[in-house]
């Protein structure tokens, strides 16, 4: 889900490069505006694209959140890699 920053940014996006097909460039409006709603929604997957790692904020909240979770030093371990954690799907 993008950031209110992001959907922000492309809505500004979105009616800056309207107005300036519609108004400077002369274009009709159905085409300024569908033009601009194009460059709205590429700016609004790059700037997702380009946010926060998801990953790093799960690891972030897990750290926090070991009492839901589970920590890492409760799995299982297996004799033979020397304590080890076991990871999902070995035998």
């Amino acid at each position: 889900m993008p950031s209110r920053t992001n959907i922000l940014g492309a809505i500004v996006a979105t009616i800056v490069v309207s107005l300036v097909f519609l108004l400077w460039i002369g274009w009709p409006g159905f085409l300024a505006v569908g033009t601009g709603s194009i460059f709205g929604i590429a700016f609004l997957i790059v700037a997702t694209s380009l946010g926060d790692d998801p990953s790093a904020a799960d690891d972030a909240w897990r750290a926090q959140a070991g009492d839901l979770v589970g920590s890492r030093a409760n799995e299982p371990t297996d004799a033979t890699d020397g304590g080890e954690p076991v990871a999902d799907g070995r035998p």
